[in-house]
């Protein structure tokens, strides 16, 4: 039974990943024939400093692909608490023809962009289900400090795709060795925080790790993880194997860093958002990909050569 599991499984998942290398991960441009004609104002409604204006026309760039209402966009300065939090929220909100995206921070903006291309993404186009019954929805991490470590093979040319992906689900920060000026600015652009290793020590973290490698290295992780997410300033992942490679890989990095925004996320919905973003929408393609994600997440293991663990 677990065989034919994995034919079923490796069948529908090789169909969907042919049409795509894996360089854009989750991010992936939306076709003409995906929806409407494109939406063509986005306002944007401050005047800010250099650095914060790049993240605000990045977040403005960014939704060039809303197929939606038209958008404006607005900085709220924060009189409340001035937490960490609270600078990289965002509000969204709804009146009549228009939406509406506020945040503290240029930096809550383009996470507030990143939130409505992935509603778009999964068929969520005029926010009904979002906002059913508020006209406004607000969005604050659970946790200050949201960081990955870098993979030791990422190459030369993944850079950019790596830590565009880790800001899209709301990382806050990257852990490398490598700290030249060129991924000093990468990290800067995306309002990311580069860390040198020694540097965790002095952090309060939950470690988590994805455990590559032998028979875990074909496992759907966030089920392991959800009971260790308890108070702390941050969470960090480790462990990350070569994302562009392994969808496995890619699918426990984006549920890790949608549960350091949001622990209470049901595996069902992780696994349903990485799947519509990557691959599609539709149930036909994706509700098969979804359920065996969530069947491999406890049950079954795979080593390296893909048999199946006969102690599992």
């Amino acid at each position: 039974m677990k065989r034919l599991f994995f034919i079923v499984f490796f069948g529908v998942f090789v169909n969907l990943a042919t049409a795509d290398d894996g360089a854009q991960l989750w991010l992936q441009s939306p076709s003409e024939a995906d929806g409407p004609e494109r939406c063509p104002a986005v306002q944007c409604d401050v005047v800010l400093a250099p650095q914060d204006s790049l993240m605000m026309r990045r977040a403005a760039a960014l939704l060039s692909g809303w197929n939606g209402a038209a958008l404006h966009l607005a900085i709220v300065p924060d009189s409340t608490s001035g937490s960490p939090q609270m600078e990289d929220g965002y509000t969204i909100g709804r009146c009549d023809t228009s939406v509406t995206l506020t945040a503290v921070t240029p930096r809550g903006l383009m996470y507030g962009a990143y939130h409505l291309l992935r509603a778009q993404a999964m068929d969520d186009v005029c926010l009904c289900r979002l906002m059913a019954h508020t006209s406004r929805l607000s969005e604050v991490p659970a946790y200050k400090l949201r960081l990955v470590v870098v993979p030791a093979e990422l190459l030369e040319g993944q850079w950019s795709p790596f830590v565009q992906a880790a800001a899209s689900v709301g990382l806050n920060g990257i852990v490398s060795d490598r700290s030249d000026a060129y991924v000093s600015r990468l990290c800067a652009d995306y309002g990311m925080t580069l860390y040198e290793p020694s540097d965790l020590d002095a952090l309060s973290l939950i470690h988590l790790s994805t455990a590559v490698g032998g028979t875990d290295s074909l496992l759907y992780k966030p089920a392991t993880w959800s009971s260790l997410l308890t108070a702390a300033d941050g969470v960090v992942l480790e462990g990350l194997d070569q994302p562009f490679e392994s969808p496995f890989c890619s699918a426990n990095w984006y549920a890790f860093a949608r549960l350091a925004w949001d622990p209470h996320l049901s595996l069902r919905a992780l696994a349903y958002e990485w799947v519509a973003q990557t691959y599609s929408s539709n149930p036909i393609c994706c509700m098969p990909v979804v359920q065996a994600l969530l069947s491999n997440s406890n049950t079954v293991a795979i080593d390296a050569l893909g048999m199946i663990d006969p102690n599992m």
